[in-house]
């Protein structure tokens, strides 16, 4: 009597285990109509966009460079170390200033006592689309590498004494 007890619910068990009761198969769900007469042949490669060389600005800016400003100093420049650095001339406004720019020869550093290097070039620009808030007057300004600017137009702006000056405008892109 236990042998035939155990028979039937090992017969009761396969039948719902292996699915030998009365449900419907379950299908698989329906592929997208523009997908449907696709013969096992996986979807064709998007191709990449093509990447632009990167360009590095240098001083003297003329009118429509773009690009980005070399992080850490641009050591392509006949063998030299050059590094931008940037002064904060004036705050305007919230997203505008003028900074007066120039690059320094560091490839010479310790190898003339006293002399940390030349500065060659000189410019000055009326920044524009970077928040000038926390900064002030006066103080050391650089350039976020990832930042792109492009050199737009001119501005001209009235000095201190009265005069006017145009410098060009670069704008944080």
């Amino acid at each position: 009597m236990r042998n035939k007890l155990m028979l039937a619910v090992i017969l009761v068990c396969s039948h719902f285990a292996f699915g030998e009761d009365d449900a419907a198969p379950v299908k698989p769900p329906k592929a997208p109509a523009e997908y449907r007469n696709i013969k096992d042949t996986p979807p064709p490669p998007i191709p990449e966009p093509p990447k632009a060389p990167v360009k590095f600005l240098r001083l003297p800016l003329k009118l429509n460079d773009e690009g980005f400003f070399p992080p850490g100093g641009d050591t392509n420049r006949n063998g030299k170390n050059i590094v931008l650095n940037g002064k904060i001339i004036q705050i305007i406004d919230d997203l505008n200033m003028i900074v007066g720019l120039y690059e320094l020869d560091v490839s010479e550093v310790g190898k003339v006592e006293g002399k940390l290097g030349l500065k060659e070039e000189r410019q000055t620009v009326w920044l524009s689309g970077m928040l000038t808030k926390g900064l002030v007057d006066g103080a050391a300004f650089s350039f976020k590498p990832e930042n792109a600017y492009k050199v737009s137009d001119t501005k001209r702006y009235t000095t201190a004494l009265g005069g006017s000056k145009t410098v060009f405008l670069l704008e944080n892109k």
